[in-house]
């Protein structure tokens, strides 16, 4: 999984300097980690695709993406792809895997908590799986709407620089705090787990900086240790913005952990009237993946 997380923020340009650094140092050195970066490289671009089509794209990626169109054959090619899978499907009244989506989506399931039109998910489970049949998109699925799959789509670390901007410690040196957060800001999680629990319980700042403790455990794999951390944080924290935080960060850690049914809870919690607009903006986003349709697919929810 943090494989998968590394690639997917390398590829949105999400990952720090140090870590860019290593991650193609890997790259240039490694056939078989090269060859899974352009199949992740790939499916992101088939998703993204499929959204700009539908004309579900907000604004400045669609027209980022137009202008990508106009310069790159081997993106408009991937783009003819999927043009054709739908059109295939239009045409195939007869076809058995419109047969099999058709079934499955009109199984019996709990209604989902935030319901998108039911032709729309019918329609992208449909152009996938035939994308699927025709090759070349064995891992597409798996890769983009698994739990593990949008969690490493929706985790960010929060940003450490600048947020705890208070006067050094003893004789000028940095505080204790300011010196974990740098290697933090950096991407060198490891160097930042080492300081961050360095940080005595009597800093005025200590809450603050398990916070951050728990999104560095995030970015090395250890969502478990996360989740401990945040809840032992979220009764204790103040006001709107901060709560809702630390909800939202709460039920990524769950997903992180392979725990659903704890990131619904929390994630529809952040639907209330009265959770931070921003987060609650992307619990919904996140919350109407989680309840696709075709998500009951076989090995898709792991």
């Amino acid at each position: 999984m943090e494989e998968l997380i590394q690639i997917t923020k390398y590829l949105q340009n999400e990952l720090g300097p140090e870590a860019r650094r290593r991650f193609e140092t890997r790259l240039a050195s490694d056939e078989d980690f090269a060859a899974k970066v352009a199949e992740v490289r790939s499916d992101l671009s088939s998703q993204q695709l499929l959204d700009w089509l539908d004309g579900l794209l907000p604004a400045d990626e669609a027209d980022q993406l137009s202008k990508q169109l106009e310069v790159d054959p081997q993106l408009r090619q991937q783009l003819q792809q999927v043009k054709e899978a739908r059109l295939l499907l239009s045409t195939a009244h007869q076809n058995r895997i419109l047969e099999d989506v058709e079934q499955i989506a009109s199984q019996e399931a709990p209604p989902p908590r935030l319901q998108k039109p039911r032709f729309r998910w019918l329609q992208v489970a449909a152009v996938l799986l035939l994308l699927l049949a025709l090759g070349g998109y064995t891992l597409y699925l798996p890769t983009q709407y698994s739990n593990q799959a949008l969690y490493a789509q929706y985790i960010e670390y929060y940003p450490g620089q600048g947020a705890l901007m208070t006067s050094g410690g003893e004789q000028g040196r940095p505080a204790p705090h300011q010196q974990a957060l740098k290697p933090y800001d950096q991407g060198d999680y490891e160097q930042a787990l080492s300081l961050l629990q360095q940080v005595p319980a009597s800093s005025p700042y200590y809450n603050d900086i398990q916070f951050y403790l728990a999104n560095t455990h995030l970015a090395l794999g250890q969502a478990e240790a996360a989740v401990t951390i945040l809840q032992d944080l979220l009764p204790k924290a103040a006001g709107l913005g901060s709560k809702s935080r630390m909800r939202w960060y709460l039920a990524l850690a769950h997903l992180g952990a392979g725990q659903l049914e704890e990131a619904l809870v929390h994630l529809e919690d952040l639907q209330q009237p009265e959770a931070d607009r921003f987060y609650q903006r992307k619990a919904e986003e996140l919350l109407s993946k989680l309840n696709s349709s075709w998500r009951k697919l076989p090995g898709i929810q792991q």
